[in-house]
């Protein structure tokens, strides 16, 4: 198999297709070097979506049930709003997914988070009094200046691409 059409499996199938071939005696390193995908990579995209690599098998986890919650009836405006956030998960996880991400930092629940890759240098115009609120902004801020620019630029490629 190599990696399109084993990116195209859903998760369950990509599980069963890890399992067959480590119960055939492969290791995850020559499954992954055949797949041309990263160790890395290939068991965080399992664990973001509720499998687990140990002792040369992928299994589910557990989830703990939670009761049946009655699902309230929505409005259909509030419907679209759902079905738009969704659609925008699935891009963002088509862009996430397969990247490595680094976590910056968390504040106030929200999670801070970034592709790895080497940092590099630029330099650009800006704007005066942006720059002049960017530095205020980030003076008060725990996190590095570098990560947030960052940040902002990813988000807003996320966005508006």
């Amino acid at each position: 198999m190599n990696k399109q059409e084993y990116l195209q499996l859903d998760f369950a199938d990509r599980a069963n297709y890890l399992n067959q071939e480590l119960e055939s005696g492969n290791t995850m390193e020559q499954i992954c070097k055949e797949l041309n995908i990263s160790r890395s990579n290939l068991i965080f995209s399992l664990e973001s979506h509720g499998y687990q690599y140990s002792q040369d098998q992928i299994i589910v986890r557990k989830m703990l049930e939670q009761p049946a919650v009655a699902q309230p009836a929505y409005s259909d405006e509030i419907q679209a709003v759902i079905q738009e956030l969704n659609v925008r998960v699935a891009h963002l996880e088509e862009i996430v997914l397969p990247n490595r991400i680094r976590r910056i930092s968390e504040v106030d629940g929200l999670v801070l988070s970034l592709p790895e890759s080497p940092e590099g240098m630029m330099s650009s115009r800006v704007n005066i009094e942006v720059m002049r609120q960017w530095r205020e902004f980030t003076s008060g801020r725990k996190e590095k200046a570098k990560d947030l620019f960052s940040l902002a630029l990813w988000e807003f490629l996320l966005n508006h691409r």
